[in-house]
């Protein structure tokens, strides 16, 4: 397991052949601009052309449309490559965002824990 320190926002470590965002600090509120312009920027330089990826949202508390859309365009590319795509740790008002625009289960699998989502892969 490696860790890319390289990145403000996020975190990026390989676990068991799955690359695993996370976001860094706690009660986190991804709603003014430049924070969502970074983590989007952070977000596609992480993933590259990885072809399992899992992104856990410990700590975030509220994550806005643009930001949604960030996770949307990432999801959507790595469908349609046939490369899977795990969401876990969602706050259930998160997680509710998600089902409504369906992402969840449309292009992304939610699970209560990273353990549970590592073992789907």
């Amino acid at each position: 397991m490696s860790t890319d320190t390289a990145f403000r926002r996020i975190t990026a470590e390989e676990m068991d052949g799955v690359l695993v965002i996370g976001f860094q600090g706690t009660h986190l509120k991804i709603i003014e601009d430049c924070v969502v312009v970074e983590f989007r920027k952070e977000l596609m330089a992480a993933i590259g052309e990885r072809d399992r990826v899992l992104v856990d949202f410990t700590g975030v508390d509220f994550f806005n449309s643009t930001a949604l859309g960030g996770v949307y365009h990432h999801a959507r590319r790595l469908n349609e490559a046939g490369s899977p795509i795990a969401l876990c740790c969602m706050r259930p008002e998160i997680l509710e965002v998600f089902l409504i625009t369906k992402i969840v289960p449309g292009l992304c699998k939610h699970y209560l824990d990273r353990q549970s989502a590592l073992a789907a892969f």
